[in-house]
């Protein structure tokens, strides 16, 4: 009963009832306070989880993925306080690349020692995933702070999943970004472009001066590559147009 009191306290951020519990008669098991810092990171109370931590909680995936979904440093800055190492990948992915659609919590981590070049266990770093995104100014943040411009974040922001596009795109590119950097599926930037039906992102990556003799795994350029699918779509004949020219 005393651990589901705790839980339904943690969760709702009432710290004088999680203060009363702790400072009673009953002591709650290791697993019951896992729980309850769960319930107070996904829930964003960091004083309630810094209570927590100070009585033996530990920091679990869940508690964790808590703090990443709610974005506050103040909750991260508890986990430092605890022992948390920054860049650990205990979790999967470094919480950077979790937090790098928000800017303060971005600058907050690179200020605190997160490495912007860190990979997720799929080779994703957060540049690249920052590019799936429309925001320049996290871009610069991370360059800023060293991060190599790694040739996938061009592809995401080509990419239709993301909303980076064009403007990522021409940021990338300035900044000096490979634009025939080869990809394993499509070879090169443009051949991906082609493969999204990009007119726009087609044509910024031809004035920028990308390589259109580059051959695709299929041996073919961008242009050909472009022939063979003007007829799935209006998108696709028009690509197909730009790079006849």
């Amino acid at each position: 009963m005393a651990a589901k009191i705790l839980n339904t306290a943690c969760s709702n951020g009432d710290m004088d009832r999680v203060q009363d519990l702790l400072n009673s008669d009953w002591k709650p098991s290791q697993d019951e306070l896992d729980t309850a810092l769960q319930k107070a990171t996904w829930g964003g109370y960091a004083t309630i989880a810094a209570l927590l931590l100070s009585k033996g909680a530990r920091i679990t995936s869940l508690a964790f993925s808590g703090a990443a979904y709610n974005k506050d440093p103040t909750i991260f800055q508890e986990f430092l306080n605890y022992g948390w190492d920054i860049n650990s990948t205990e979790f999967g992915d470094p919480a950077l690349r979790l937090v790098v659609d928000d800017e303060i919590c971005v600058r907050w981590f690179l200020e605190h020692g997160a490495d912007p070049n860190q990979q997720n266990d799929k080779g994703m770093t957060p540049l690249a995933t920052a590019a799936l995104r429309p925001s320049i100014n996290i871009l610069e943040l991370l360059i800023i702070h060293g991060a190599k411009l790694d040739p996938q974040a061009l592809l995401n922001a080509i990419s239709r999943r993301g909303n980076g596009g064009v403007p990522v795109m021409r940021y990338l590119i300035d900044q000096g970004i490979d634009i025939n950097a080869p990809s394993r599926q499509y070879c090169s930037p443009l051949h991906y472009a082609v493969s999204v039906a990009g007119v726009d992102r087609v044509q910024i990556l031809l004035d920028k001066g990308a390589d259109r003799s580059i051959r695709n795994i299929l041996g073919e350029t961008p242009a050909e590559m472009a022939k063979s699918r003007m007829a799935q779509s209006e998108e696709a004949m028009k690509v197909y147009e730009i790079l006849s020219k």
